[in-house]
Order: structure tokens, then sequence, then C-alpha cells
């Protein structure tokens, strides 16, 4: 039998009629499935799902892109150094790290004029955890 523990992780209004939340279904181990929710002002209604990304949006991170899509980070799990974007599709896009590196993003915020910033931090992908961590700042513009 599979553990799970279906919860909504973030949303971000946009307006009275444009408010999207992400979910998963926390599956035990792997995560997922994850899902993009949106209401239009009348009804929620699930706009993309995926069942093959490995780990689960962050609690409270779901930031717009810009160009009608949204981002959130995935926190540390198998699919680290990796954020979840929504535009018509659900996909995980990897993030521009060194090689040998692993990173874990912890926060998200839009800038004005289509710009993101995300912190976390990085470490020896062979290493301890925190054993050598970096702090990160990326940015992101459309």
């Amino acid at each position: 039998m599979q553990l799970n523990n279906p919860a909504l992780t973030a949303i971000a209004a946009q307006s009275p009629n444009s408010v999207w939340a992400t979910g998963s279904g926390y599956r035990e181990s792997i995560g997922g499935p994850d899902v993009v929710l949106h209401f239009n002002g009348r009804s929620w209604r699930r706009v993309a799902m995926r069942i093959d990304i490995l780990g689960n949006p962050a609690r409270g991170q779901l930031i717009p892109d810009g160009a009608g899509g949204l981002w959130a980070p995935i926190p540390f799990s198998p699919a680290s150094s990796t954020m979840l974007h929504y535009r018509g599709h659900l996909r995980s896009v990897k993030l521009p790290i060194p090689a040998g590196m692993a990173l874990d993003v912890v926060a998200v915020a839009t800038v004005p004029a289509g710009q993101a910033i995300a912190v976390g931090g990085a470490w020896p992908a062979n290493g301890p955890i925190g054993g050598y961590t970096r702090a990160v700042i990326l940015t992101h513009a459309r």
C-alpha cells in the first residue's frame, strides 16, 4: 500500500478572477503527483498534472513568470536543482549549476518587469549536506 498525504502547497492570486494553486499527492519517498489549479472567479479546475516529477513543490512558493506561466521551486529532494514551470503544461526545469554541485532553492520572488529571483544553497553533490554550503542567488529575466 502506498502512503500519501495530499495537500495544496502554494497559492498566488493575480486578481479576484485569476487565482493559481499548486498541490501534491505527497506519495511516500517519491512525491507527487503534482497539480496546478486555476480559479476563474466562479470555480476551480485542474489545468495540469504530472506524475513523473520527483519531489514536491515548496509550500508557499508560487510566482508568475511574467509571460502567463508560473514557477514553483522543488525543495531538497531527489529532484533538487530543478524548479517546476507551468505554461500550458507542467514540466521540471533544470537550474544552471556547476557540474558536481547540488542546489536547493528555498525561496523565490517576482521582480517588476518580468524578472524573478531565487535564493538557496549549493554544496558538492558527493559531499555531506551542509558540509560546504554556499549561498546562491539566481536571477531570471524573460
